[in-house]
């Protein structure tokens, strides 16, 4: 069903711009418990024209930065940080929260970065070059593997 409707966001031809879908990866792994423990991006963000998001967070080593979360689920296309991110909390205020879905805004945000610098220098908007910008610009840092984060962490435009 998630293939169906990804397929009706892709451009159909150079004239159809598209659309950009951001959906996080799932936090079904539980690699704390055991490292072989590993679950594949789960729906919809499993849908082929969907960009698939993993979590990462810091470790605090300058060699090694960042590392899969222990709940992420693997085969995403992008990662973004994804732990001990601010997030609202129900009754008001600021809580810590962890989870793809907290990944998940950093990369629709460097996507609009991205839209936004592609479609001053072109004067159109593509979703197709969108994608392969964030795609094209992620970092794979040590430490990293691209069955968990795909392409590497997304960057923002300089």
């Amino acid at each position: 069903m998630f293939d169906r409707l990804s397929n009706l966001i892709s451009p159909r031809d150079s004239f159809t711009p598209g659309a950009i879908v951001v959906a996080a990866a799932g936090n079904e792994s539980r690699r704390d418990q055991d490292e072989r423990y590993r679950i594949a991006t789960s729906p919809p963000a499993a849908a082929e024209q969907f960009l698939s998001v993993a979590a990462v967070g810091e470790t605090g080593d300058a060699h090694r930065p960042y590392v899969i979360a222990p709940f992420s689920n693997q085969g995403a296309r992008v990662a973004a940080p994804g732990v001990e991110i601010w997030s609202a909390k129900l009754e008001g205020g600021l809580i810590d929260q962890e989870g793809t879905s907290m990944a998940t805004p950093h990369v629709a945000g460097v996507a609009a970065l991205w839209a936004e610098k592609l479609t001053k220098e072109t004067r159109r908007f593509r979703a197709a070059e969108v994608i392969a910008r964030l795609e094209g610009n992620a970092r794979l840092t040590a430490g990293l593997d691209v069955s968990d984060v795909g392409v590497g962490i997304v960057q923002a435009p300089r």
